[in-house]
């Protein structure tokens, strides 16, 4: 990036995004999930940059000869070393203005300095979730479990890099609303990182899982409710991505057909992460519930820690443990059927009801008011937003409403890029200018592809011009992954 991409605008800023396959264009490597290694980095920087990268700091020392002719003023060399075996797609390397704040003897945050306080205080539960994640998984093998507050071009929520989970700025809402991301990539660290999907046709184990443990987390800090709202918002992602790919699109299968050069990348949605939870709930249920399958879910992960897993591995080690449940399971359906599973999970629907009750009170006409969502969470916020817009599909919202909503709920100056994007969605739907100004904004001036790539397929049916022109102005500031396929999706 450079200088005016950065908060500060000082100096450049470099970062590394190597999942799904391109560590290859960063180093010589077998660039497949099959093959793991550890790996040790030397790097010389100038000052007053800093070097972080997904392992474990060796040394740090000022590097006193010129690292190349022409380089100027002084230098900084950083080693590192990740000593446990790692797919390619993990090896990861930021250089920046760069400061760290401790959360814990094993946990910071690093960030540009003028974002590292309000990072700090945003994720001061990492160690919280981390604790409660090992209590659920096992032993957390990996020394550190730093985060990294990236640039606004980050194209996604989090990249479960070891030792530094990478996050977007996006998350930082000021009332810790949206850390869910930092229980999900913990989770990682189990599964994806120490146990390994063996291809990226079987990516689904590595999602699913941590969905399942993400959540899992969630609900041992903030209870039942708080999951099912959770569960239910993303069962809503989840038919909106079948809807839109088609049912019986491949890539709406667990495994989806990735031949013939097909990029990893194209089939990247909600479904490995969605449909994966739901099969390994539907694991779950029939081992017995959450006592039964929570010892072989920390089996599973010690078993095959530093290895690799598929489908044939999962399968084998579910009949050895539950014999009679693994007889229920129709297998070929899961992993091979497009469309949406047969089976919705299970979980507590109260406070998902509650917010379904008031979408359906203001779809009939009825006053929106501040007492109607006090002391609601985000992911109420969410159920109800997208209760809203599935009706508004067929049925847009008067303005006069929308504007209503928009005050009373405080969704037209919410910080919180979740709500402002879902409130932005039904917005659209009725062509509100509010919302289409907002929507351009709120698209370009981050690069999380949750946001930017939704956003931008809203707004084709009603500013088609607008988005192209937006697009092709900011491109250069979008990640390539991100730039490539907003131009695919707005097709210029």
């Amino acid at each position: 990036l450079t200088p005016p991409q950065t908060k500060s605008g000082k100096h450049p800023y470099l970062f590394s995004q190597c999942q799904a396959i391109h560590a290859r264009s960063m180093l010589p490597c077998q660039d497949s999930p099959s093959n793991k290694a550890s790996y040790r980095a030397v790097i010389q920087v100038p000052k007053p940059l800093v070097c972080v990268m997904s392992a474990v700091s060796e040394a740090t020392a000022d590097f006193t000869r010129l690292p190349f002719e022409g380089a100027q003023g002084e230098w900084v060399q950083y080693q590192w070393y990740q000593k446990v075996p790692i797919a390619t797609y993990l090896i990861a390397i930021t250089v920046g203005e760069l400061e760290s704040r401790d959360l814990s003897p094993r946990c910071r945050v690093w960030a540009e300095p003028s974002v590292v306080d309000a990072g700090a205080w945003e994720f001061a539960e990492t160690e919280q979730f981390l604790q409660v994640a090992e209590d659920i998984c096992g032993e957390y093998r990996w020394g550190r479990y730093d985060l990294l507050i990236l640039p606004p071009s980050f194209p996604y929520g989090g990249m479960e890099n070891p030792c530094l989970t990478f996050v977007t700025p996006t998350l930082i809402a000021g009332d810790r609303s949206l850390t869910n991301v930092v229980a999900h990539e913990i989770a990682h660290s189990w599964s994806g990182n120490l146990v390994t999907n063996r291809t990226w046709e079987c990516f689904w184990m590595n999602e699913g899982f941590t969905v399942f443990v993400e959540r899992k987390i969630h609900q041992r800090m903030y209870g039942d409710q708080e999951q099912g709202l959770q569960c239910e918002s993303g069962w809503g992602g989840l038919c909106n991505c079948v809807a839109s790919y088609g049912p019986d699109h491949s890539f709406t299968a667990l495994t989806p057909h990735l031949e013939d050069g097909a990029d990893p990348d194209d089939a990247f949605s909600r479904v490995p992460y969605e449909k994966g939870f739901a099969f390994v709930c539907h694991l779950e249920q029939l081992a017995g519930g959450a006592e039964a399958f929570a010892p072989f879910l920390k089996s599973y992960f010690d078993t095959l820690a530093y290895k690799h897993t598929d489908p044939p591995t999962l399968r084998t080690m579910y009949t050895a443990h539950f014999p009679d449940a693994a007889a229920k399971v129709d297998w070929e359906r899961w992993l091979n059927a497009p469309g949406l599973p047969a089976e919705k999970p299970q979980f507590d629907g109260s406070r998902v009801t509650e917010a379904k009750a008031l979408a359906e009170r203001i779809i009939a006409g009825g006053a929106p008011a501040p007492a109607d969502v006090e002391g609601w969470t985000t992911s109420a916020h969410i159920v109800l937003l997208e209760v809203l817009e599935a009706h508004a599909a067929n049925q847009p919202l008067p303005e006069a409403q929308l504007e209503a909503l928009g005050t009373a709920y405080a969704y037209n100056t919410t910080k919180n890029a979740e709500i402002r994007m879902r409130f932005d969605l039904l917005g659209l739907r009725s062509a509100r200018e509010a919302n289409i100004t907002d929507a351009l904004d709120l698209a370009t001036s981050q690069g999380r592809m949750k946001f930017t790539r939704v956003l931008f397929k809203a707004l084709k049916p009603v500013a088609l011009d607008r988005a192209r022109d937006a697009f092709r102005a900011n491109e250069q500031k979008f990640h390539p992954i991100c730039a490539k396929m907003v131009a695919k999706d707005l097709e210029v």
